[in-house]
C-alpha cells in the first residue's frame, strides 16, 4: 500500500517509522477447527444488523450442520459451533449476505457502541 501511495502523489513520502501495533485480526471470523474435532463458523453480520427471519434460518442451520449454539461475538457477528458440514453450510443461500470471508472494510463496521466519539459505528 505504501509503495502505491508513492507512485500516485509524485514526490518522495518520508517513513513514518517502525511499526510498533501488535494488533492483529481477533474477531472469530471464518472457518476454525475446534477441539473436539469440528468446527465454529464466524459469520460478519454487515453493521450488526440481523433480521428475524435470518436469526431463525441460522438456528434453522446451526441445527441442522452443528452442534445447535450459535454465539454472539463482541463485533456484533455470530459464531455457529458444533458444525460437521462446513462445506454444506457454506453453500446455503445466507451464506452470500453473512459472509465468513468478508470484504475488510464491511468486517470492520459495526453499529453504535455507545462509546463517546467512536469512529466504528455507521448508521447505514
Amino acid at each position: 500500500m505504501t509503495q502505491e501511495l508513492r507512485e500516485r502523489v509524485g514526490f518522495e513520502i518520508p517513513s513514518g517509522g517502525e511499526g510498533l501495533s501488535t494488533w492483529k485480526v481477533e474477531d472469530h471470523i471464518g472457518v476454525h477447527a475446534d477441539r473436539f474435532g469440528s468446527h465454529f463458523v464466524g459469520l460478519c453480520v454487515p453493521v450488526g444488523r440481523l433480521t428475524a427471519d435470518e436469526l431463525f434460518e441460522l438456528a434453522e442451520l446451526s441445527r441442522r450442520y452443528g452442534d445447535g449454539g450459535i454465539r454472539l461475538t463482541q463485533r456484533q457477528n455470530l459464531v455457529l459451533t458444533g458444525v460437521k458440514e462446513v462445506d454444506r453450510l457454506l453453500d446455503e443461500a445466507i451464506i452470500a449476505r453473512l459472509q465468513p470471508a468478508p470484504d475488510p472494510f464491511e468486517r470492520a463496521l459495526i453499529a453504535c457502541t455507545s462509546a463517546p466519539f467512536c469512529k466504528f459505528g455507521s448508521s447505514r
